[in-house]
């Protein structure tokens, strides 16, 4: 084997070679600027914040230059007879009284016009119809008659 591999390859030499370059023998701290533009940048949204506000206050002062939002005085309703919107309660309850009112409307049992007339429940209409059959009007025609 060669003899350099058991040397030391630093010995001998002149270990101030970067200083005669130029470099500096030791760390120097960094001065970093990213706290001096932070400060500047946070004033800076400050001052505009404290510019508009007085901006609107002093043109919210002028008649015809208002910042609010008022809402009208009063609501305006859509016509007499015109469909509301309505909430899911409200449509649930409606929904159920309307069930309610036509289940009694289909099942209830009274007489009308003095006697001339029954309202008779659904189902027992239906009974009478499949046990008597369909009425027929006085000379009806069947379909073959009326295609002639």
């Amino acid at each position: 084997m060669s003899d350099h591999h058991d040397e030391n390859p630093m010995e001998g030499r002149d270990l101030d070679v970067l200083q005669e370059l130029g470099y500096e023998p030791t760390d120097q701290t960094a001065e970093s600027p990213v706290g001096k533009f932070t400060l500047w940048f946070f004033g800076f949204v400050f001052v505009m914040a404290g510019l508009a506000f007085l901006f609107q206050t002093a043109v919210d002062r002028v008649p015809g230059l208002k910042f609010n939002q008022e809402r009208p005085v009063r609501r305006v309703l859509p016509p007499e007879g015109t469909p509301l919107l309505q909430s899911n309660a409200t449509a649930q309850k409606d929904m159920i009284n309307l069930k309610k009112e036509n289940w009694e409307k289909m099942h209830k049992t009274e007489l009308q016009r003095g006697g001339a007339s029954a309202v008779i429940p659904v189902d027992k209409a239906l009974e009478i119809v499949a046990q008597r059959g369909l009425p027929t009007a006085a000379n009806a025609k069947s379909m073959e008659e009326l295609s002639k």
